[in-house]
């Protein structure tokens, strides 16, 4: 092939690459290659390509060899994508530092640097990389998207609204952009704005999993379970691996009462990668509700302390016929030191086991149906010495006798949806015959300084 041929031949298939056409194009780089076997921009955009249709490995095989020929910054850049595709977070940031060595003004390798830092949860080195990018190519929609995100991550919705809105300037028909809005503006309690753009994602991507997922949890948060159930099987169906839509789902089905389908969904609670749901990495199989024999249980609490105390009237069923250890937080162990098993707090030293269930784990683990919910009420009792305590204490309090608390631990990642200023309830100030008392604990408590005028507090908290 004469080069004025291969020229020609390599803006043709170049041509085809960039209309979508990948078989030509394919077909045209190997012919060129087969001509001029280093020739590396045919080779690195074989390696695009292969990115094009996910065969990750390949990609590298192939960008590495362009890379011998030529050092060159998009090719660095390509190849850290096809790295980080590989979960190869820490060779893909080399990849990006080498290109910006060859081509400091190279936006596409901050931005891949940026996003290889998110995926080792390096957030504010990530949103860094992005804000480079964007000073290096002011109208790149992808980095004001990718920007948003991390601002997302760290709680800073309103300007990452403000980025997403940047990218839906240069690009309107932004599926992306729109999905991510979305999410942003939910969580600044603007649920109408959020669904239209959540809507308008599906409508420009109609296969955009992660849009038909969080429009699920939006109407699943509204109360609307139908829609959301429907929602959260199509976002499935287009992503069968979509943890955040399988979890969604379980809860929206438990939520409309078919709990068999529901517990089974919840258990993708693992695969979400976010807090509450942390992973213990156990060994051990999960137990699910098959014979114990002469094995040892382990029951571990998860997320809070009220999911404990609901689910923890299971634990007396697996023990009827088992050895069980049950590990929760230690402030609840006094409380459940009642139970007939072995109970210890999180942080002492775990005894032998052969299995484990997390707690919640234990209604799918009995199948439980709304007919079968535990209700041996009650199944906790207070302790005889501190009722005798408290009896005391409150006795010479006059009219009814009501316990309050109005906020939960701020660093529940709901905790905007849950929890109120102790000024809000400046309604009860004044109330005839009650008796108010805090069981407000935390960084809360502190309000009661302060506690609306006429309120009055009976606080032994401490």
């Amino acid at each position: 092939m004469a080069e004025i041929t291969i020229a020609q031949a390599f803006t043709e298939a170049l041509a085809h690459h960039q209309a979508g056409r990948l078989n030509k194009a394919e077909g045209l780089y190997r012919a060129i290659l087969a001509t001029d076997p280093k020739h590396s921009d045919c080779l690195h955009l074989l390696g695009v390509i292969a990115i094009q249709v996910r065969r990750f490995d390949i990609a590298v095989q192939l960008i590495n060899e362009a890379l011998t020929h030529h050092k060159m910054a998009p090719y660095y850049s390509n190849l850290a994508t096809a790295l980080l595709n590989l979960g190869r977070a820490e060779e893909s940031i080399a990849a990006c530092e080498q290109a910006l060595l060859v081509d400091p003004s190279h936006a596409d390798a901050e931005l891949n640097r940026g996003t290889a830092l998110m995926a080792l949860g390096k957030i504010d080195e990530a949103a860094a990389c992005f804000r480079q990018a964007i000073a290096l190519r002011p109208l790149f929609p992808l980095a004001h998207i990718n920007l948003g995100n991390a601002l997302q991550r760290q709680g800073w919705f309103a300007i990452a609204a403000d980025h997403y809105r940047a990218a839906l300037q240069m690009n309107p028909n932004l599926a992306e952009a729109h999905a991510y809005l979305g999410t942003a503006l939910q969580e600044q309690g603007k649920g109408t704005e959020a669904e239209y753009h959540e809507r308008q994602a599906i409508r420009i991507n109609p296969d955009f999993a992660q849009a038909h997922g969080n429009l699920s949890l939006m109407l699943q948060q509204r109360g609307e379970i139908e829609g959301s159930i429907a929602f959260a099987r199509e976002a499935i169906r287009l992503s069968p691996d979509l943890a955040e839509a399988h979890l969604t789902l379980g809860l929206s089905l438990l939520l409309d009462g078919q709990l068999a389908e529901g517990w089974r969904e919840y258990e993708w609670r693992w695969r979400v990668n976010r807090a509450p749901f942390t992973n213990r990495g156990f060994t051990q199989p999960q137990w699910t509700g098959q014979a114990l024999g002469k094995r040892v249980l382990l029951v571990h609490g998860e997320q809070g302390l009220g999911d404990a105390i609901q689910f923890v009237r299971y634990v007396p069923l697996v023990a009827s016929g088992a050895k069980v250890v049950l590990e929760v937080a230690p402030i609840l162990v006094p409380l459940f030191k009642q139970l007939p098993v072995e109970v210890i707090g999180v942080g002492e030293k775990l005894p032998r086991f052969d299995m484990h269930c997390p707690i919640i784990s234990l209604a799918a683990a009995f199948k439980t149906t709304s007919l079968t919910i535990p209700h041996k009420i009650p199944y906790l009792k207070a302790d005889p010495d501190k009722v005798a305590i408290w009896r005391d204490r409150v006795a010479d309090l006059p009219g009814k006798r009501v316990g309050i608390a109005w906020a939960g631990a701020k660093n529940h990642p709901r905790d905007r949806y849950r929890s109120i200023a102790l000024d809000r309830l400046i309604w009860l100030a004044g109330l005839p015959e009650i008796s108010f008392v805090s069981l407000q604990k935390g960084e809360a408590a502190e309000q009661i300084k302060t506690a609306p005028p006429g309120l009055t507090l009976h606080d032994w908290t401490d």
